[in-house]
């Protein structure tokens, strides 16, 4: 679950369940200032929102994905869908050593800079930390 930002309560009222979001890493500093840290756009309607993580979300809801394994040495994380991902962060082992495996993941879309491979956000909405990450195809 997510809290909105209050000049954003009104932009959702129109989304629907089955619009398809796009969540990624605020990049405007005075908001970031004041705690949101996310953006979610409603790729339907074209509407974005600056939010953060509020509650974790149902172990039990089909689309919840949680780690599945955590590879120290190759940095790579394994998620319940059998997606891995190889983290980028070079101070990842720190994380890395408050992450287990059940944590709730939310992936997000990185925007990175022209040269970078990291595509992608892992949000560990258990442990509310986030790191960049790549699919990592087998």
């Amino acid at each position: 679950m997510w809290s909105v930002r209050s000049n954003f309560s009104k932009d959702i009222l129109s989304w629907r369940s089955s619009d398809t979001l796009i969540i990624y890493k605020n990049d405007s500093f005075s908001s970031w200032l004041r705690g949101y840290k996310y953006k979610i756009t409603n790729t339907i309607l074209n509407s974005t929102v600056e939010a953060n993580v509020w509650l974790n979300p149902k172990i039990d809801n089909s689309y919840t994905l949680t780690i599945a394994n955590i590879d120290k040495c190759n940095n790579m994380v394994t998620l319940s869908d059998q997606t891995n991902w190889i983290i980028k962060d070079t101070y990842f082992n720190s994380i890395l050593s408050s992450w287990i495996v059940g944590d709730c993941i939310i992936v997000g879309t990185n925007f990175p800079w022209f040269w970078e491979r990291w595509d992608a956000i892992l949000i560990n909405v258990s442990m509310k930390g986030t790191t960049s990450a790549a699919a990592h195809k087998q």
